[in-house]
């Protein structure tokens, strides 16, 4: 049974990247996406995000939980990338218990909208 980092060295082989290249676009350490990839660290959320995002393939498909690698958004659906140093609601900018948003906890925001949208 292919487990999750097997799932994602298989991605980053079939398209012909380093891990330093790959790791580089994620965002991430090299030595991270090494340890993701040999399943001796799990990555994060938002990290598995990143990376079904990259490659638009679903969760489930990184999760090994389907082998269809189908990405649910239609190309005229798929959302915008976010520039989260300018993003706003209403022209200001998303607060939360009267501090606002981290890119971070914006990414993760979006991440998580996202993945409910996918699973209705």
């Amino acid at each position: 049974m292919i487990r999750c980092g097997e799932r994602m060295a298989a991605l980053r082989d079939k398209t012909g990247l380093t891990q330093e290249e790959l790791s580089g676009k994620l965002g991430i350490s090299r030595a991270a996406l090494s340890h993701y990839e040999t399943n001796r660290r799990e990555p994060d959320y938002l990290t598995l995000c990143t990376i079904a995002d990259y490659y638009q393939v679903s969760l489930d498909y990184i999760l090994c939980r389907t082998d269809d690698p189908s990405f649910t958004s239609t190309p005229d659906s798929a959302p915008d990338p976010i520039d989260l140093g300018e993003y706003t609601t209403d022209g200001r900018m998303v607060v939360l218990d009267g501090l606002p948003l981290t890119p971070e906890e914006a990414e993760r925001l979006v991440c998580t909208i996202r993945d409910e949208r996918e699973s209705r």
